[in-house]
């Protein structure tokens, strides 16, 4: 699956990721009539979004270079691990 947001950059979207997370649900979710089921949660901290762009020269900078930023990890249940995430934030200079 592949899911694509784009959002415009401001000083409050990025005070809001400041000492904050995003909370992602992965779910299994059924084709029949059963119900969906809840497989784990992961919270993906947004605090180095806001450490790389709080200083306006460093983010003209990254902004400038295309640089891509990846961030992986997996949902474990037990010894099981029941999800693989990547997330890969773009940056680009418009």
């Amino acid at each position: 699956m592949l899911q694509v947001a784009p959002v415009l950059l401001t000083a409050s979207l990025l005070e809001r990721t400041r000492n904050n997370v995003m909370v992602i649900e992965v779910w299994d979710k059924k084709t029949s009539a059963q119900n969906d089921q809840l497989v784990g949660i992961a919270k993906v901290s947004l605090h180095q979004l806001y450490m790389s762009f709080r200083d306006r020269r460093i983010a003209n900078t990254l902004l400038k270079s295309q640089v891509r930023k990846i961030i992986m990890f997996i949902i474990s249940n037990s010894n099981e691990i029941v999800a693989m995430i990547k997330i890969t934030l773009f940056y680009y200079f418009i």
